[in-house]
């Protein structure tokens, strides 16, 4: 028997706090049946669907929230969030 879940976001991953031209990875994963699909989005826009998003040298303007949003058409999504300050090298 099928027992509908809706989805629950997590972070594992949110660095902070990071140096300017550094490599950042994020990770989130989620719980929910069926298994949730997750996205990260930044200024409102989706920039990779999949629990794991690499920014390979982050500079000032990509600092600020992060979301990593979760779905699986049960329930609401699930959001969770990330803020990151991006400091001069």
């Amino acid at each position: 028997m099928f027992s509908a879940v809706p989805p629950k976001a997590l972070i594992h991953k949110c660095p902070t706090e990071v140096i300017e031209e550094n490599s950042v990875t994020f990770n989130c994963s989620a719980t929910g049946n069926p298994p949730p699909k997750i996205a990260w989005i930044t200024s409102r826009e989706v920039v990779v669907e999949d629990s794991a998003y690499v920014v390979s040298a982050i500079n000032r303007s990509q600092g600020g929230p992060y979301e990593c949003t979760a779905w699986n058409g049960i329930g609401s999504n699930s959001t969770a969030n990330c803020e990151v300050d991006v400091l001069c090298k």
